[in-house]
């Protein structure tokens, strides 16, 4: 059920994307799975490099168990995953960034990406699906003056109810 599309949803304006759903939802009693292949890309021996994009869900999502998306890497014959988004699904159903993923390992190769997505049963698909949109692998680095060091309940910062904290993520 992959196919690019003009769609309007998570806040922008209508925009073309790569999505997953039959137009309005993923309820389909025959294909509860699907991939989504880039052609060969090589990476250059001189990175590192970083593989990033945005993206849209609005599928059942509770844990790695349940509607999943997968972003895998063909290098030498088989698809292993990169990462799985699980636990990111938003009230207010924003498009997100997946921020930098480490292509280092693979400097040097001809590899291809699949964004892979399994309802897995036929439970809860009414949701608008995924939509993958700005897939680019680029040199650009994480950005290095980003220092987060409370990133466990032992180093958390207190907020106090009914009060305004001011930061930058």
């Amino acid at each position: 059920m992959w196919r690019y599309a003009s769609v309007e949803m998570g806040g922008r304006g209508a925009t073309q994307a790569w999505v997953y759903n039959d137009g309005t939802d993923t309820i389909d009693p025959n294909w509860r799975a699907g991939d989504l292949t880039s052609p060969p890309i090589s990476i250059p021996a001189n990175g590192p490099y970083y593989l990033r994009f945005a993206y849209y869900a609005d599928v059942e999502d509770g844990g790695s168990f349940w509607d999943q998306r997968r972003i895998q890497i063909l290098d030498g014959g088989k698809f292993t995953d990169l990462i799985q988004l699980t636990e990111d699904k938003h009230v207010e159903q924003l498009w997100l960034d997946s921020g930098p993923i480490s292509l280092a390992r693979y400097a040097g190769k001809t590899i291809r990406l699949r964004f892979h997505f399994d309802t897995v049963d036929e439970e809860r698909n009414a949701g608008k699906g995924w939509a993958i949109d700005n897939i680019r692998v680029t040199k650009d680095a994480p950005d290095s003056s980003c220092v987060d060091k409370n990133n466990t309940p032992a180093t958390a910062q207190s907020i106090a109810l009914e009060s305004t904290v001011t930061g930058t993520i």
